[in-house]
């Protein structure tokens, strides 16, 4: 009996062991899993913080290209407000040209019929005889030399506006390929 208990509790010893093993084993598998599963989300977190501030980065880039896009279009807005000012303003000193100039060759024909007429009259009398016809003649010749310089005057102002209009016009192109 004695022998008998001492084998007992010798199996029961090794029993308790292999429970104690076994327990062991069936833990290291679950914490084994747990660390892996924590380890993955570590990961998974790691990845959504670096996602966020990706996402972050572009949402900041993407703001400041839409604020450079709408101060362009405002650039761009006006830049055509003030083409079209400059092409009405064009307009009006075209048609005003047009008409000085309708006027310019009116006073010019009128000043030829008085030369032709100054030119017989000088034939009839002679012009040195006559100061009423010498002044009037002196009036119209500074009146003619008068309108040619206005004329002069307004052809350039014209070429300047011209050439301002197609610099500007250059200018608008290049910054509308640039853009």
């Amino acid at each position: 009996m004695r022998l008998m208990h001492f084998k007992l509790e010798f199996k029961i010893g090794r029993l308790k062991v292999e429970l104690r093993e076994e327990e062991e084993h069936g833990r290291d598998p679950l914490q084994i899993q747990f660390q892996q599963l924590q380890a993955h989300r570590m990961e998974q977190k790691n990845v959504a913080e670096k996602k966020s501030e990706e996402s972050l980065k572009l949402q900041k880039k993407i703001s400041v290209c839409l604020e450079v896009l709408s101060h362009i279009k405002e650039k761009l807005y006006w830049s055509h407000m003030e083409v079209q000012a400059k092409r009405e303003q064009l307009a009006e000193v075209e048609a005003m040209v047009a008409r000085k100039r309708d006027l310019l060759r009116r006073i010019q024909q009128a000043r030829n019929s008085l030369q032709k007429d100054n030119m017989k009259l000088k034939e009839r009398c002679g012009l040195l005889g006559n100061r009423v016809l010498l002044r009037d003649f002196e009036d119209t010749v500074d009146a003619s030399n008068h309108l040619e310089k206005h004329l002069e005057d307004l052809k350039s102002q014209q070429a300047e506006i011209i050439f301002s209009c197609d610099r500007r016009g250059k200018e608008m192109e290049t910054a509308l390929k640039n853009a």
